[in-house]
């Protein structure tokens, strides 16, 4: 055998099962019938404890009778052994595989049972069973009683014309499964016959309606009706002031509104704890401040015109400056070539550093030509949600009074006792001065 077989085989001493030991008698699984004797001999040690089925198989080639004195001896030293059971089967044609299953699955059944009984938990368990046995009090006999309807009651008969119809024999005849409705209304038992298919329903929306039908209910509409075109033709109805048929319902009405007031107040207070864009932030243009106007019903006309002049000033002052500043820029490079000639003419040996000579660029400042807060962004719109998101997560750390996000500082706090108690050792601590002894 190889190693996995080995295995395979030592792991049955691990199990509680039952042991089939399969024995081919016509060799054609490549071993002899004296190798597999010996083989069952080597490993008899591991089925000590376990019940052991020997299967003879392929016996539509080779039965056990068919077997030489030789070959039948060596067998014998198998299926003789006490312990060993010994069944016959093929699995070709099928004979004998339910015997080997039943004879196996009884064997391990009974060894169960008798390793139980053998255990010392049965004897707590053992008095509480009884096992009821019937017993014949005397020699009267007694035969099942059969009552003589039944008896007379006809055999059904599906070919029968004149059997009784089965909800089945309905079911065909209206149409087969999925088509056939079950009339679930015809067993029913009620005073009257025609009832069963009465529109009024007796149950709808979970309530009984005969538990809503009075009587007099003709009577009482006809009155009511008439009480109603009674007070139209007074004009009560005609009144725009609320009408309230109790105090229970002015006091209903009045509890409503302070509903409604504490909701809007408390959906107004929820704003505060929200980020709220200044005023200062907010883009604003022209066009939404003249919609705004008109819908408010004011002519925008005369400040649209101030704007379009203050615009104009405001680029025609911005071009100015720009003028300005090349013309600086000119002059001063000029100066600069000129005092170079002059320092030239002088001292044509030395000449001055280029790192020496500062350009005077005028009064004006510096502006960078992009604005790095969007770099890496698409636009202004992006760079605005940027900083919304930004905020959103650094609010959770200005709750906590963090002073940045490696802030992990753990805030001892004391209660107001241990305060107290502080501050007075730390105030006689001040107040002595004399020595101290340690």
């Amino acid at each position: 055998m190889n190693t996995i077989e080995m295995q395979s085989v030592t792991a049955m001493a691990h199990l509680r099962s039952a042991i089939l030991y399969f024995m081919d008698l016509s060799e054609r699984c490549g071993y002899t019938i004296e190798a597999q004797v010996k083989l069952f001999h080597s490993i008899k040690p591991l089925f000590s404890g376990k019940p052991v089925v020997v299967v003879i198989n392929k016996i539509d080639v080779v039965r056990l009778d068919d077997l030489s004195e030789e070959q039948r001896a060596l067998v014998d030293t198998v299926i003789t052994l006490p312990e060993v059971k010994t069944v016959q089967a093929s699995c070709y044609t099928d004979e004998g595989v339910t015997e080997v299953k039943t004879a196996s699955c009884d064997a391990l059944l009974a060894h169960r049972v008798e390793s139980k009984l053998r255990g010392t938990k049965i004897n707590t368990v053992v008095n509480r069973i009884h096992v009821a046995v019937p017993v014949k009090r005397d020699d009267k006999e007694r035969k099942p009683f059969i009552p003589d309807v039944v008896k007379e009651r006809k055999r059904y008969d599906k070919e029968d014309p004149e059997r009784a119809k089965l909800e089945k024999d309905l079911e065909e005849e209206g149409g087969g499964a999925g088509v056939y409705n079950i009339d679930m209304r015809k067993n029913w038992i009620l005073q009257d016959e025609s009832w069963k298919y009465d529109v009024m329903p007796e149950i709808w929306e979970g309530k009984n309606v005969a538990d809503f039908i009075d009587p007099d209910i003709e009577a009482k509409l006809a009155a009511l009706e008439a009480e109603e075109e009674k007070l139209e033709a007074e004009g009560f109805y005609e009144s725009e002031e609320e009408i309230f048929d109790s105090d229970d319902e002015h006091e209903a009405e009045e509890l409503l509104k302070m509903q409604k007031a504490k909701i809007s107040h408390h959906s107004k207070s929820n704003l505060k704890s929200r980020p709220i864009m200044p005023r200062t932030g907010a883009h604003r243009t022209m066009s939404g401040m003249a919609k705004a106007l008109t819908a408010a019903g004011y002519d925008p006309s005369r400040v649209e015109e101030r704007a379009a002049i203050l615009a104009k000033a405001a680029r025609a002052k911005e071009a100015i400056g720009k003028r300005k500043r090349d013309e600086d820029m000119e002059l001063d490079s000029d100066g600069e070539e000129q005092s170079n000639l002059d320092e030239m003419d002088v001292d044509s040996d030395e000449v001055e550093s280029p790192k020496k000579v500062k350009t005077n660029l005028g009064t004006s400042k510096r502006a960078p030509k992009t604005d790095r807060q969007l770099a890496g962004l698409k636009n202004a719109e992006q760079a605005e949600k940027a900083i919304k998101l930004r905020n959103l997560g650094q609010r959770e750390r200005n709750m906590h009074a963090r002073a940045g996000e490696s802030d992990r500082a753990i805030k001892v706090k004391m209660c107001l006792i241990l305060r107290i108690e502080c501050l007075l050792s730390y105030e006689n601590d001040v107040k002595y001065d004399g020595p101290s002894v340690v």
